[in-house]
Parts: C-alpha cells; structure tokens; sequence
C-alpha cells in the first residue's frame, strides 16, 4: 500500500512539474487576426497556454522531453517597439506593406507599460512563438522563424 501511495504521489509531482497553467485568464479564447496581414492567423488560448502546442506535446517528444516548452514572461513596451523597429529595418526595402502595417501595429503599444506574454520554444523546432497581451480584447501574435512576423489580433 505504501508503494501504491508513493507511486500515485511521484506520478502526480511530476505531472505537476511538467505541467504548464495560464494564469492570464483573460487570455483563454479564440484570437483571430485582423488587417491585411492578419486574416489567416488564428490562436486558442487556454489554461494549457497555446493549444495547438499543448496537443503536441501529448503526442509527440522531443529527445524524450516535451516537444514545446511554455512559460510567461514580462517584456515592457520599449522592448517589444526595439523588436518591431529591427525588424523593420531588416525588411526596409522589400515588404513596404508590412512595414506600414507594422507601424499601425506598434500604435497599440505604449512604451511605458509592462506586458504579460506567452512564450513557447522547443530544442526541435526553428524560432519562437509569443502571445503578447495588450487587454482583454487586443493581442500580438509574435512568429519567428527564418523572419519575424507580428500580427494583431483580437479575441472573438
């Protein structure tokens, strides 16, 4: 019995271990993109964080460990305008509709103010993903990759 009780106790401290829980409660929904460079973009957010990544973690492993790691950070509005601004310069000459879009988009963030966002990653996967969250109704979906992308999106 005693074995029972500690197996059942290992189980669930490891779960808990691996386990990741969105504390943004406001976050939990659909988020759909808006403006031209946004209308194919949709994320559900929910206590697991990004769904589609919390699916795949529970079919797939990455060197025996979890396929996507996810975890909240704290950026600040400077940060993530520095970000958008370098990227800008990176494509100065070849997207000038992303720029302009881009430019809007940075008119939703104000550089004084502290921003919770959703960070996921994996050792086999290239880039990043990160949820920025500006309210309960507005967001940034940040994809990296060979490029940066920044879409605005709102929640249904």
């Amino acid at each position: 019995m005693k074995k029972l009780i500690l197996a059942c106790f290992i189980f669930l401290i490891s779960q808990l271990t691996f386990a990741f829980n969105n504390y943004l409660i406001d976050s939990y929904g659909t988020w759909r993109g808006k403006g031209q460079f946004g209308e194919n973009h949709k994320l559900i957010i929910n206590k697991h964080g990004f769904e589609q990544y919390h699916q795949t973690n529970l079919k797939e492993k990455c060197h025996g460990k979890l396929y996507f790691r996810q975890k909240i950070v704290t950026y600040s509005g400077k940060k993530i305008i520095k970000d958008i601004n370098q990227s800008i310069k990176s494509y100065i000459d070849e997207y000038k509709k992303v720029i302009v879009y881009w430019q809007k988009l940075k008119t939703r963030i104000k550089q004084d103010q502290q921003y919770k966002v959703l960070h996921v990653e994996s050792d086999c996967a290239e880039g990043y993903q990160e949820f920025v969250f500006l309210s309960p109704k507005e967001g940034i979906y940040i994809f990296t990759g060979p490029e940066d992308n920044y879409v605005y999106l709102r929640k249904n």
